[in-house]
């Protein structure tokens, strides 16, 4: 075989490999879940989703931790709905509000103290002292708190970007103003990251 056409040949083996890899990632024979499914009926569909809606700071037994808000619980830990896949799978609970965009309440799972990096719009972490085993330390992580373009936060004023350490408790609420009016043109106000 010259060379010419052993260099084609690998070509087209690197190429159909390539190919493959990525027909794999889009299509995974593996990937069972139906999150995907759950998720758009719950958007596009609210009257259905009353018998969905887990609530805010609900506990299972025995558990120190609440839900942080209420809403479909849609992707769990490890799920491997699109985009993730069999071989990168979620990372995280994603928990999608009953509500629009900047009226549904987040809370405080635990007890523990708030940062928030410079450049994070949407975002927020706190660290707790882990409940179950004395002198260790867990993050709980809190994101999508912005408008669907990403340009307004919905993350509680007093929690500034920058800001580092600021204890706050399990399921406390100070309430946030927001631009919303009422029916009678009061100015309403909503919980945006509960916390304090």
């Amino acid at each position: 075989m010259s060379r010419r056409n052993f260099t084609g040949v690998l070509l087209i083996g690197l190429v159909g490999v390539l190919a493959a890899v990525l027909i794999w990632r889009r299509i995974d024979p593996f990937d069972t879940s139906t999150s995907n499914v759950l998720i758009g009926e719950y958007l596009r569909n609210p009257a259905k989703r009353p018998p969905l809606i887990n609530d805010a700071l609900e506990e299972c037994e025995g558990a120190p931790f609440a839900l942080p808000s209420s809403g479909l619980i849609g992707l769990m830990y490890g799920d491997t709905a699109g985009p993730y896949s069999t071989t990168r799978k979620h990372t995280g609970i994603d928990i999608f509000g009953n509500g629009d965009a900047g009226t549904v309440p987040i809370y405080a799972v635990y007890d523990g103290l708030l940062s928030r990096l410079a450049d994070w719009r949407s975002s927020v972490i706190i660290r707790h002292e882990d409940p179950l085993q004395a002198g260790r330390f867990i993050w709980t992580y809190y994101t999508h708190m912005a408008s669907e373009d990403g340009n307004t936060s919905f993350v509680a004023p007093q929690f500034l970007a920058g800001v580092a350490a600021v204890p706050v408790k399990k399921g406390r609420c100070w309430v946030i103003k927001v631009n919303m009016q009422d029916q009678d043109h009061q100015e309403r106000c909503t919980c945006i990251l509960v916390s304090c």
